[in-house]
């Protein structure tokens, strides 16, 4: 409906992930990756067709769901179908996980928090805008049991390893990160385990290099 708008003939032939299949296929692994072609970086999905991620976050069932579409289940089938008339091929962050359990579900996300379940386990957090904040602004990376509780959460994620619709894995979404933080690293007590592991990890380094040279 934009004026002066003509359409350039017929819609691009897509499979059932949304990959083209008016380009030439490339290896099908039976999941998403990455590979370079011409210079460009594209999404190849599990087929093997290039795939432009076209999504909508936040699609979630309604609170009056069974009144307005019958059932949950319903909604999933419903919604999903709308979507794809309107030429979206995926689903972003906080979406329902009930939009997986549908026939043929769409592309996804799948949202962890490796951060901030790290950080309010440590009692790490304070109130922030929008979100939770941790102590300083300080993203608390440094602290030396940080990867081993990153192991532990990610023990949870075998469950989706073999879902061929999940292209990838949101581990955190709008970390605090402002300008000066290593000045406010370096202002944490002496004894906070972030800003100690921070100034060995730092020294450490110093003296590969030192010693390289």
């Amino acid at each position: 409906m934009l004026d002066g708008y003509k359409a350039s003939g017929e819609s691009v032939k897509l499979n059932r992930h949304g990959g083209r299949l008016d380009r030439p296929k490339e290896k099908a692994t039976g999941f998403f990756y990455v590979k370079k072609i011409g210079g460009r970086q594209w999404l190849i999905d599990p087929e093997g067709r290039r795939y432009f991620n076209i999504a909508i976050n936040a699609v979630r069932e309604p609170k009056t769901v069974n009144k307005d579409f019958g059932s949950a289940e319903k909604r999933a089938e419903a919604t999903t179908a709308l979507l794809r008339d309107n030429s979206f091929n995926g689903l972003g962050n906080w979406s329902s996980t009930r939009m997986q359990q549908v026939k043929e579900p769409l592309v996804w996300v799948l949202r962890t928090n490796f951060m901030f379940a790290f950080a309010k386990e440590k009692g790490l957090t304070e109130p922030a805008p929008g979100t939770a904040g941790f102590r300083n602004r300080c993203i608390p990376v440094f602290y030396p049991d940080f990867e081993g509780f990153c192991d532990r959460l990610a023990k949870d994620l075998t469950a989706t390893a073999n879902d061929p619709t999940l292209p990838g894995i949101m581990t955190d979404n709008e970390l605090q990160c402002p300008v000066n933080l290593l000045d406010r690293y370096l202002s944490l007590d002496t004894d906070d385990p972030g800003r100690t592991s921070l100034c060995s990890t730092a020294l450490a380094a110093a003296l590969r290099l030192d010693r390289a040279q």
